[in-house]
């Protein structure tokens, strides 16, 4: 048994035929999601027929607190799934192709998915290859996270003291990037106030280009386009991880 998402704007979730033998159940958040009249979703009437059956429901989520508090209840055993790290990755690029590689220090394995993996590894059977492709791969995702084509905090002109607070900031992060200070002596939020076109996200661009750091943009619409809050909450979590995960 699964529910799909329906392929009509209503986006009604219809329950599958269940199978007198044991199936495993993929739920993903998506599950959850709210129908397309704008309800919410009731997962207890949703989750019954799991209960009530053989199957066994895998969950596949990014945090559990985004799975409904009824789906958690259903919860016998958490598992959690860890970030590849250099032993990881290696030993996973020796079992896709067979052999040992020639190891490497590089920076951009720790930014590798999985899904990177099996993709690249699809399109080439030769190591070197693969390595390659997963490197270019890899430098494209974190191009969205950088902002080359910013100008300077000293070339921005009009800003008055916010300017003058982001080079504050700026000479800030560079000493905790030196170990000069800790971090824990970084200012950690700002809020600047302005109507559109002020100028508010060159700002930050500028700031972060200065020191080299990653930039991530979100916006409170994006956050808000479904009405109800823990969607809203959920969205500004996952922002939030995305920052740590490319930081």
């Amino acid at each position: 048994m699964r529910w799909e998402r329906g392929a009509a704007a209503e986006n009604i979730k219809q329950p599958m035929t269940l199978s007198s033998s044991p199936e495993v159940v993929l739920i993903t958040e998506g599950t959850f999601a709210r129908n397309g009249d704008g309800t919410e979703t009731d997962v207890a009437q949703m989750l019954a027929p799991i209960i009530r059956s053989p199957h066994v429901a895998l969950a596949v989520v990014e945090r559990a607190e985004s799975l409904p508090q009824d789906a958690r209840d259903m919860i016998d055993l958490s598992l959690s799934v860890l970030r590849l790290d250099d032993d990881a990755f290696w030993a996973c690029t020796a079992a896709l192709f067979g052999k040992t590689p020639h190891r490497r220090n590089a920076d951009w394995i720790r930014y590798v998915m999985p899904r990177d993996m099996a993709r690249v590894a699809v399109a080439t059977s030769d190591i070197s290859c693969y390595l390659r492709e997963l490197e270019a791969t890899i430098s494209r995702r974190l191009a969205h996270y950088t902002a080359p084509d910013a100008p300077s905090l000293h070339e921005l002109q009009g800003l008055g003291e916010a300017r003058y607070r982001a080079e504050e900031v700026a000479a800030d992060i560079r000493a905790a990037l030196d170990g000069t200070i800790g971090w824990h002596q970084v200012d950690r939020g700002y809020l600047l106030i302005g109507p559109p076109g002020t100028g508010k996200t060159t700002l930050v661009r500028a700031l972060a280009k200065d020191c080299g750091i990653r930039f991530i943009l979100a916006s409170a619409s994006r956050w808000q386009e479904q009405a109800s809050l823990g969607p809203h909450i959920q969205s500004i979590r996952r922002t939030f991880h995305e920052a740590r995960l490319y930081r």
